[in-house]
């Protein structure tokens, strides 16, 4: 489910309220966490942060009136009954730090960190709604289910006396910076666009070329042994050679791998310099030294070498293979990727190759960072199309 947030007018006979609206849903398996009986879980339910900045007029207190209200959207149903509705409930944490808090906050910093409030029991009704008294400051609302794992959606409003910023609390989906090493450059996509546009390259992009080359000559030497048992005459493998080159490289540390044939394809279309269909000895390497950092990630999440990841687990463990996910973006991977919440190294891999294509070309078409981006039909379907 989307999430929009939108500012509204509503009035009272004698007063007039600011109102933030959000609409939401909790997804099992990705920010379904339940209560906060386990402080883990209960961390990947969706967050909304709260900025009061001025006390009520006539407050001798310097308080500052806020109504809560947690709404379940009504469901086409000729009787309505109370087990219809799911048990539910928020929490309000004070932020003490919102420029230098963790985006989403962690269930690290919320055990640290203030309740001001919290529901003491959830209730099975479609609208929970609490007038709280705060002093200006920043808090983090957390509205959440009884139990884990439970699919739902939400209206969450937050109405106020004077006017408030209100806003989720996720981060923007990126590769972040010292983990984006080895991927193809911006500079290298507009090389291959030279075959097909007619232009060639500038020579600081030539000159950045020759650098990354004199480092991509370092080829271990298992990796170009095994690469030149399935490579063509022309040195290099397609996805067909590629899935047997991993497959025989996984076999040697002990721990074979087979990744799936739509897989090796994006592997392919990640690391392919010149849209060639293939990957060079070079190439190779460089994706080969992802796929043992994208496996050490996954091994430090999976908790009881299960060879399975919870899905709850997935933000983190993307996050240390070196991306930023918000909960949009992890509802869509789990959606393509996850299995009965939960993920294998394969499909792993494979969900992190798709997520640093993915954002590779999106940051070729918007160097300059302003998150928005303007292409043609036939420019989408060509990029998308091929990873």
């Amino acid at each position: 489910g989307s999430v929009a947030g939108e500012a509204e007018h509503d009035s009272e006979e004698k007063k007039q309220w600011e109102v933030a609206k959000f609409r939401g849903t909790w997804v099992p398996g990705s920010n379904a966490g339940g209560n906060t009986d386990d402080m883990e879980k209960f961390a990947t339910n969706p967050q909304y942060l709260v900025t009061l900045q001025e006390p009520d007029d006539e407050e001798e207190d310097g308080e500052c009136t806020v109504i809560v209200a947690l709404l379940q959207p009504g469901r086409r149903v000729f009787t309505v009954t109370k087990d219809m509705w799911l048990d539910i409930g928020f929490a309000v944490y004070e932020v003490e730090d919102p420029e230098s808090c963790p985006v989403p906050l962690t269930a690290d910093y919320l055990a640290d960190h203030r309740v001001v409030f919290d529901i003491e029991q959830c209730e099975p009704s479609q609208e929970v709604t609490r007038r709280l008294r705060l002093l200006p400051g920043t808090f983090c609302v957390i509205p959440y289910t009884h139990e884990a794992d439970v699919e739902g959606d939400f209206l969450f409003r937050v109405y106020t006396e004077k006017k408030s910023f209100c806003r989720e609390n996720d981060e923007e989906a990126a590769i972040c910076e010292e983990s984006s090493e080895g991927a193809k450059t911006a500079d290298e996509t507009t090389d291959g666009e030279a075959d097909e546009g007619g232009q060639e390259g500038s020579g600081d992009d030539k000159e950045e070329r020759a650098v990354e080359d004199e480092a991509e000559d370092e080829v271990e030497e298992n990796v170009r042994e095994a690469f030149d048992l399935v490579a063509s005459k022309d040195g290099t493998v397609n996805s067909y050679s590629l899935q047997t080159l991993l497959k025989y490289l996984t076999a040697q540390n002990g721990n074979t791998q087979e990744f799936s044939l739509d897989t090796c394809r994006s592997m392919v279309a990640l690391m392919d310099s010149n849209y060639s269909g293939t990957l060079t000895v070079q190439e190779f390497s460089r994706l080969h030294k992802l796929i043992i950092k994208w496996e050490e990630a996954f091994r430090d999440h999976d908790k009881d070498s299960s060879g399975q990841l919870s899905t709850y687990e997935l933000r983190k463990a993307l996050r240390r293979a070196g991306y930023r996910v918000n909960q949009h973006v992890l509802k869509a991977l789990i959606l393509r990727y996850g299995h009965d919440r939960k993920i294998s190294l394969s499909d792993f891999i494979g969900c992190a190759v798709k997520l640093m294509c993915m954002i590779d070309i999106y940051s070729y078409w918007d160097p300059d960072n302003t998150n928005a981006v303007l292409l043609s039909r036939n420019e989408w379907l060509k990029y998308t199309m091929y990873c």
